[in-house]
């Protein structure tokens, strides 16, 4: 899977591994009844503090550490930075083309800090705010708007 040829193979497989990895966790957690034996049994571990119980801290929103839009047409790669990674799972996203009138939410759904969205407007201003899927069900508030002139 190395180079830049195979990028888009690696991608739905990584997505694929993910959603798969996803359902599994989802399906533990909701027949463990509390067992955390049952849930570490599989080789998962469970993220906690040092005092050995779930986290229930509230997640800071992303932040966005740079972001580009200039060589290929549709393409804007992201960089988030967030608090502490270790517990993130996911980051959700929104975007809006009528500068936040209506936002569009499902469709962007990622699994790291460095992503690229394709398929964006060409030529347009597009809104983007990002939050994240932490574990023990923990979720962010939205991102600041960070707004992007797609290329």
């Amino acid at each position: 899977f190395g180079g830049t040829d195979n990028r888009d193979t690696k991608d739905a497989t990584k997505e694929t591994l993910y959603t798969a990895h996803d359902g599994v966790a989802r399906k533990l957690e909701l027949t463990a009844n509390g067992n955390r034996e049952y849930l570490i049994r599989p080789g998962y571990r469970i993220a906690e503090d040092s005092s050995n119980r779930p986290s229930f801290a509230i997640v800071p929103a992303p932040r966005l550490q740079s972001y580009e839009s200039v060589k290929v047409r549709g393409r804007v790669k992201f960089i988030l930075k967030a608090a502490n990674s270790i517990e993130i799972k996911g980051i959700i996203g929104r975007y809006s083309e009528d500068n936040g009138a209506t936002w569009i939410e499902g469709t962007i759904i990622e699994f790291t800090q460095r992503f690229i969205l394709e398929g964006q407007p060409s030529g347009k201003g597009v809104l983007y705010q990002f939050r994240y899927k932490a574990t023990n069900g923990r979720v962010s508030d939205w991102s600041d708007i960070i707004r992007v002139d797609v290329f």
